[in-house]
């Protein structure tokens, strides 16, 4: 029995999309969520409001540029979302800016521009490993406008902030972190690779031994006391005819040893192909949690303006009505339930591939003691 091209290729591609689905999905989401107003105040509704992947004055100047504000005397912009820290010490951050600019992490103001013209400060800020509120504010009453965010680690050189580091919302981390969380695939597809290459290498060895077996029966034939050779007849003692019956027999056996070892093997690609379609299974399931969580980070790109406006209303008591309080709980037990079922489901696919995996190791272990069996008998 040999392993189809197809089988082949649904492993291959069932490893891959279990692997790497819905990278460029998360990677569109790095950056800080930007918000450009035509004055100095941050007042007002945004004239633009983007994810920014870096704090730098070249992408200040392509947004203001592409909303006819490139010339504006009076502008501001507020950059906010989340710093992820891998490992945790004391980083150095470098506010590089013209005219006044702000930093703030976890809501504390950490460097201070605050005096007009060109200027620059640095200072040092011990973070703990995981997610940190980030905000930069930036404001400028004309001519020339520069801002440049840079952090280092140590002793290190400063450098700007990579992208991969900065989250609009803590939700789109979460979506990252599940995407990456999925590395534990690869030992399964490097296990899955070498269980096809000793299926090959045995179904290798099995058809030497049926061409060996059909080249010996090409040239003998048994027939009583007698050995036929072609090209003639002749007597050859009844001990040398004795010993050529028990090779047959042992062909013989041998043949049908090699036909149970092919009954094993087509057993084993049976539950190769069944680990596929749980693969592909799984995949679906992981594109259809990507896709809630993408919805989920838009839908609170949506409701933050409306928080914000809310807030800006000062010390003015704010009263929601009966269908905003049902909404709102509602909404959070959507999220509750969402967040649980999304544990459960993967917990489940990983208890089923390893199911599946442990019933595929003692099903190749079974094979390989059985040829081994039979080759010492």
């Amino acid at each position: 029995m040999r392993l189809s091209k197809l089988t082949a290729i649904g492993l291959a591609v069932a490893i891959i999309a279990a692997s790497g689905i819905g990278v460029a999905a998360v990677a569109s989401r790095h950056g800080l969520v930007a918000r450009y107003y035509p004055n100095a105040t941050w007042s007002g509704a945004p004239v633009v409001e983007r994810i920014d992947e870096r704090v730098a004055t070249e992408l200040l100047d392509q947004r203001l540029a592409a909303v006819g504000g490139a010339g504006r005397d009076d502008i501001s912009v507020r950059w906010q979302g989340f710093l992820r820290v891998d490992q945790p010490g004391d980083y150095r951050f470098t506010l590089i800016s013209n005219d006044v600019a702000w930093l703030y992490l976890d809501g504390r103001l950490r460097v201070n521009n605050g005096t007009y013209g060109s200027s620059r400060r640095t200072e040092t800020v011990p973070l703990t490993a995981g997610l940190h509120r980030l905000e930069v504010a930036f404001f400028s009453r004309g001519g020339d406008h520069q801002l440049e965010l840079l952090w280092a680690r140590g002793a290190e050189r400063p450098e700007p902030i990579p992208a991969s580091g900065l989250f609009p919302t803590q939700a789109a981390w979460r979506a990252y972190d599940a995407l990456w969380g999925q590395a534990y695939l690869w030992p399964l597809a490097g296990s899955l690779v070498l269980g096809f290459l000793e299926l090959q290498a045995s179904q290798a060895q099995n058809r030497f031994y049926n061409d060996l077996e059909d080249w010996l029966s090409s040239y003998t034939r048994l027939s009583g006391g007698t050995l036929s050779v072609e090209g003639g007849d002749q007597s050859v003692p009844a001990y040398v005819s004795a010993l050529l019956e028990q090779t047959a027999d042992s062909l013989d056996e041998l043949q049908r040893t090699l036909a149970r070892g092919e009954d094993n093997r087509a057993s084993s690609s049976a539950n190769i192909l069944s680990l596929t379609e749980r693969l592909a299974t799984l995949t679906d399931q992981m594109r259809t949690e990507q896709d809630l969580m993408v919805k989920l980070v838009e839908n609170q790109m949506e409701m933050r303006p409306v928080l914000e406006r809310l807030a800006e209303r000062g010390g003015q008591p704010t009263v929601l009505d009966e269908a905003s309080r049902s909404h709102l709980r509602s909404l959070d037990v959507y999220l509750g339930r969402l967040l649980e079922e999304m544990v459960a489901g993967r917990e489940q696919s990983v208890n089923e591939i390893r199911a599946e995996f442990k019933l595929l190791a003692r099903t190749i272990a079974a094979v390989a003691e059985n040829e081994r069996r039979d080759g010492r008998g």
